[in-house]
């Protein structure tokens, strides 16, 4: 890997205030209900996961590999910094209203099958899937605190390993 060969000792985190852009993914599904009513299109319910499933994926394709990720050695050091820690629970709250406000939308107002379906999806579908078996042994190597430190691939599964409701793999 090519953060191996990165000296532990002089690596600083380039992009430790990117780690903040985790909390407002988790209101993709409020600005696709907003859109979708100040619209009137219902394929805005569908906002949060087109956006997660393509438009992040497709931006991952453009900018390429991150080489800049931290040496093993500096990972202890980093999974006691709060920030990081910190940066993940801040995407609780949002998750929280996200819900709500989907539950709300769900139980007030008239929608098709398909427009009830992209509210579920966008306010729950992500935290309910469970963790891959590789990114289980994964943490089992590095310890159970490096999902908070180390990022996620979803973020919306971020915030119920934060509060300990993520099921055991």
């Amino acid at each position: 890997m090519h953060s191996a060969t990165i000296d532990s000792t002089s690596w600083k985190d380039g992009k430790r205030h990117l780690w903040l852009l985790g909390a407002p993914i988790m209101a993709l599904p409020i600005l696709g209900i907003e859109l979708a009513g100040a619209t009137g299109w219902g394929l805005f319910y569908w906002f949060a996961p087109l956006f997660i499933y393509l438009a992040i994926p497709a931006m991952d394709l453009l900018i390429g590999e991150d080489r800049s990720n931290p040496p093993e050695a500096r990972v202890p050091t980093l999974e006691r910094e709060r920030y990081y820690r910190y940066a993940v629970y801040a995407a609780v709250p949002i998750q929280y209203l996200s819900f709500f406000w989907g539950a709300w939308v769900v139980g007030t107002q008239s929608l098709a099958w398909w427009e009830y379906l992209g509210v579920a999806i966008s306010v729950g579908g992500a935290p309910l899937r469970r963790r891959r078996p590789e990114r289980a042994a994964a943490d089992a190597r590095l310890g159970s605190s490096s999902r908070e430190t180390r990022g996620l691939s979803r973020s919306g599964e971020a915030c119920w390993v934060a509060l300990g409701l993520c099921p055991a793999v």
